[in-house]
């Protein structure tokens, strides 16, 4: 069973404006939320690298603490794990702050948007 992150599993802020709050990047975030055209967002994710660049992934992930799950996640998790089925997260956001999600729900599978300082975006 795959789910969405952001506005699925989570309430409020999600991962990106979580980080953005973080690094003290809250209002360039808003102004990318709003973003509709494939284009822009493209550059939009590009200019987050940028904000990102100077942290690591884990000074990030420490940051993602704050984030506030949906009632019933974890419960619905552990029923579903004790029933065999697997769990996959799927976002675009990015994969480091999938990966860590998944990792503390218990989740078997995490794809998001990968990046790096030296390499750039990788889409999935």
């Amino acid at each position: 069973m795959a789910f969405d992150v952001d506005g699925t599993l989570l309430r409020g802020e999600n991962t990106c404006e979580c980080i953005a709050r973080n690094i003290g990047r809250s209002s360039e975030m808003a102004a990318f939320e709003r973003l509709r055209a494939r284009e822009d967002i493209a550059d939009g994710r590009h200019a987050m690298l940028e904000w990102c660049r100077p942290y690591s992934q884990a000074t990030l992930i420490e940051y993602l603490r704050d984030l506030r799950l949906a009632p019933g996640v974890r419960s619905g998790f552990a029923r579903l794990k004790s029933q065999g089925v697997k769990i996959a997260l799927v976002s675009i956001t990015w994969q480091f702050a999938v990966e860590w999600l998944a990792a503390d729900l218990g989740a078997d599978y995490a794809v998001g948007t990968g990046w790096s300082p030296e390499n750039g975006i990788a889409r999935f």
